[in-house]
């Protein structure tokens, strides 16, 4: 019998209680050796060596699904362990002889088929409570689930568990950049999440290549640098000087605009600000106090504070709260027309979302051609590039540089430093402005 107890959080713990299929007799285990300490009447001593090499097994199978987790980051919580223990009991973790296949092994498409609908039903792989995996995830095996399939058809790979390894990898990215267009941060969130659909496929039973999770090779390509635009302060106060009174909706887009660039969160955040979460701290100056939708379900997950500036306090007074969300879509577009009334027509060099022609093969490998949207490099004019996500990249990058990284960091939610300095969009000019500007002061400030 296994017991033990797993940390669910909050300091409470559930134990679990589960048979291993190891009969032991209880007066003859030694419980800290972990092994009968002496012979009970009826068992002869090949009973006992037998008995004691079947838990030095389970203890070894155990050992190495720990090892193995710990090199994927992975927390084994009561749902993982107690699948594992059910794995060894039945004897499904056991090699199966060559050329047999283990009972209802599935490959990688049949197993996301399968996976995608009870999906939000399984626990969450980094979860250290008991949290489900949110509906934003199982989006994204949504979306894998059909270049899966485009991948096989037009490679003819093996789509075997235990054939997926490293060179099935650079074969899967290489294939995603040159047939499919799409670049490599794309590709890189696909591998992501098949090395969580091969992390489910073994607590489920499945065999799968160990290379999946312990090669080292076996992970995200290094992507190209995320060419976002961001709104610079001169641009902002461009856009809060726009006269936008005989267009209440662009107008109200507008604030939100402003809100964003200034508060650092993302639209997903935005659209669920409410007057509530603005509160005073013990020293009387207004903060917005929010739990960020994305870390919800993560280990980081928490409440941040963020300072109420003087832009977001003005449409705070000014309109009696937040602007009223409409949708993501509304606000996109809004967003470029805004820039563009703002006089941002500058030719960026940058990619833009613009329908191309890719050739794929049907699955009886005939090929054919199809219409996608895919991001395209060329020169556009700036307002067009401007998107949702550039409010957010607007207050980490004009915020470099007036006050400490960690400071920022802190609200934006980045952890690692060199995560944050590759996230900023600063130019080498814009550097150089920021260098004269501090240099400027401190030279007024010493009276020179």
């Amino acid at each position: 019998m296994f017991v033990k107890s797993f940390p669910l959080g909050d300091g409470k713990y559930k134990a679990l209680q589960t048979s291993t299929g190891i009969s032991v007799p209880t007066q003859c285990w030694d419980q800290k050796g972990q092994k009968l300490f002496k012979l009970e009447e009826g068992f002869t001593k090949d009973e006992q060596n037998t008995l004691n090499k079947r838990v030095a097994e389970f203890n070894a199978f155990m050992a190495k699904a720990e090892t193995s987790a710990d090199m994927d980051d992975i927390h084994l919580g009561y749902n993982e362990v107690k699948g594992l223990i059910e794995l060894y009991r039945t004897g499904d973790y056991k090699p199966k002889a060559a050329g047999e296949a283990p009972q209802n092994q599935l490959d990688l498409i049949q197993y996301c088929e399968q996976f995608i609908p009870q999906a939000i039903n399984r626990r969450s792989k980094f979860a250290r409570k008991n949290e489900r995996i949110t509906k934003t995830t199982v989006q994204q095996y949504t979306q894998l689930l059909p270049l899966l399939q485009h991948f096989h058809y037009f490679t003819g790979a093996d789509m075997d568990l235990r054939a997926i390894d490293v060179s099935w990898h650079d074969k899967f990215i290489q294939w995603g950049v040159d047939v499919e267009k799409y670049g490599l941060q794309t590709m890189g969130k696909h591998i992501k999440s098949i090395k969580r659909l091969a992390y489910y496929a073994k607590i489920d039973g499945l065999e799968i290549n160990s290379a999946i999770q312990q090669d080292e090779d076996f992970d995200k390509p290094t992507s190209e640098a995320d060419d976002t635009q961001y709104f610079t302060e001169e641009e902002l106060a461009r856009i809060k000087s726009l006269d936008l009174s005989k267009n209440p909706k662009l107008e109200l887009e507008r604030d939100r605009l402003i809100i964003g660039c200034y508060t650092g969160l993302r639209v997903s955040d935005l659209s669920r600000l409410h007057i509530s979460m603005v509160r005073e701290n013990s020293r009387g100056r207004k903060r917005i106090y929010i739990t960020p939708e994305k870390t919800k379900k993560s280990r980081s997950k928490g409440e941040i504070a963020i300072p109420v500036l003087k832009p977001v306090q003005d449409i705070l007074d000014a309109r009696n709260g937040f602007p009223k969300f409409t949708n993501d879509q509304a606000f996109n577009k809004a967003m470029k027309k805004v820039a563009e009334l703002a006089g941002m027509t500058k030719l960026i060099r940058a990619g833009r979302q613009e329908k191309v022609q890719i050739e794929r093969k049907d699955e009886n490998g005939r090929k054919y051609i199809t219409e996608v949207i895919r991001k395209v490099e060329g020169e556009h004019p700036k307002h067009q590039l401007m998107s949702t996500h550039s409010c957010r990249r607007s207050f980490a990058s004009n915020m470099y540089g007036v006050m400490p990284n960690q400071h920022i960091m802190a609200i934006t939610g980045h952890k690692k430093e060199e995560d944050f300095l590759l996230y900023i969009r600063v130019t080498a000019d814009e550097h150089a402005d920021k260098f004269e500007q501090f240099y400027d002061a401190e030279m007024q400030r010493r009276g020179i």
